[in-house]
């Protein structure tokens, strides 16, 4: 052990192993808190990430559906491979 001064004059012991004192128990509870929130936080990203991962993959789903619907709908139409085309609000195609 030995003793230190501070800045302030005021000593403060120091054990062997660096210990130079113990953090108030409201300063322990209040960083518990905080490392638990942390935590939950942590978990519900996760969470939030498979979510989106699977969100991902259906919406990929969809656009290939709907793209093999239009595939199929602009040959049966005669529109050649490669032409640009639309559909009107009243649901017509144009080319474009």
């Amino acid at each position: 052990m030995t003793i230190e001064t501070t800045e302030d004059t005021a000593e403060r012991v120091v054990e062997a192993d660096g210990t130079i004192g113990e953090l108030s128990e409201t300063t322990r509870v209040a960083l518990g808190s905080i490392r638990q929130n942390q935590q939950n936080i942590q978990g519900q990203l996760g969470q939030l990430e498979i979510h989106k991962h699977g969100l991902l993959q259906e919406f990929t789903k969809l656009q290939d559906q709907a793209k093999r619907i239009l595939d199929a709908e602009a040959e049966r139409l005669g529109i050649p491979a490669g032409t640009s085309w639309q559909i009107t609000a009243d649901g017509k195609a144009k080319v474009t």
